[in-house]
């Protein structure tokens, strides 16, 4: 082999494990729900509406949603780099008001083994 073949031979190879030390996923919620912080509503379950509502009004009605991703196929001790998550208006909820973009609180389960606080 030419030495200018294996140098490339070299490259491609390096350039191979370079793209496969990082690998984008996509993960789709395995289930969603909301919760109402209004008086009345301690006992509602939101679970079968094919939309998340997300609301604040005031301190005391407020909507918190809640999106649940199995990560099994991450594997223990895989380090997450970089994560982002979309919400898309639909027409089918109760209300369509205008979106704004903002901070949201990312909060894991901190009784589920392996999860810590964020």
């Amino acid at each position: 082999m030419k030495p200018y073949a294996k140098g490339l031979c070299c490259f491609i190879n390096l350039l191979a494990l370079a793209v496969t030390a990082q690998v984008t996923n996509v993960f789709t919620p395995v289930a969603d729900t909301y919760v109402r912080n209004q008086p009345g509503t301690e006992n509602s379950n939101y679970g079968t509406v094919d939309y998340v509502y997300l609301y604040s009004y005031t301190g005391s009605r407020d909507y918190y949603g809640y999106v649940r991703f199995d990560l099994s196929s991450l594997g223990l001790g895989t380090q997450i780099m970089d994560a982002s998550l979309t919400f898309t208006k639909v027409t089918t909820a109760e209300r369509n008001d205008t979106l704004t973009s903002g901070r949201f609180r990312a909060l894991g389960l901190l009784d589920v083994a392996g999860n810590t606080p964020q």
